[in-house]
């Protein structure tokens, strides 16, 4: 018995899916992912981390995939294939990314309270919201339809 090929998406919605998971995280790294509490000699205050300060490279990945996204509408087949790659491997860095947030909020916690209050050395206790979560299922999304559109 044979197995039936499975129909890759038209390039329209090939554009719009990819767009959209690019959008998606764009609008993940503008929200907040980390809330630290600051405490220093003279005050104390609350400090929340957006996805694009925890995870610099979030933005980076979504631009790609925008990028990608307008390729996709232009390119021929061999281009395609290009472009296909440059989609998983954006989706790929992006779930490893904020798997390395997700094991150790730590360092983005403390870079953002030594920008935020100028004292350098506190490791401070982050509060993780469920950003990060919908970002790595973004980024996995992203290579999976890497994938489907390679195939």
């Amino acid at each position: 018995m044979r197995a039936e090929p499975t129909q890759r998406p038209g390039r329209r919605a090939a554009t719009f899916g990819t767009a959209g998971l690019g959008a998606a995280l764009l609008g993940a790294g503008a929200l907040p992912w980390l809330r630290v509490d600051a405490v220093t000699a003279i005050s104390s205050r609350t400090i929340e981390v957006s996805g694009s300060d925890a995870v610099p490279l979030l933005g980076a990945a979504a631009l790609v995939l925008l990028a990608a996204a307008v390729a996709l509408s232009l390119v021929g087949r061999l281009g395609a294939l290009v472009v296909t790659g440059a989609v998983v491997a954006a989706g790929s860095m992006v779930l490893v990314a904020t798997a390395v947030l997700l094991a150790d909020p730590g360092p983005a916690a403390a870079a953002a309270v030594a920008q935020a209050t100028g004292v350098r050395g506190a490791a401070p206790e982050a509060q993780l919201s469920g950003w990060p979560l919908v970002a790595a299922a973004a980024g996995v999304a992203a290579a999976a339809w890497g994938c489907l559109l390679y195939t």
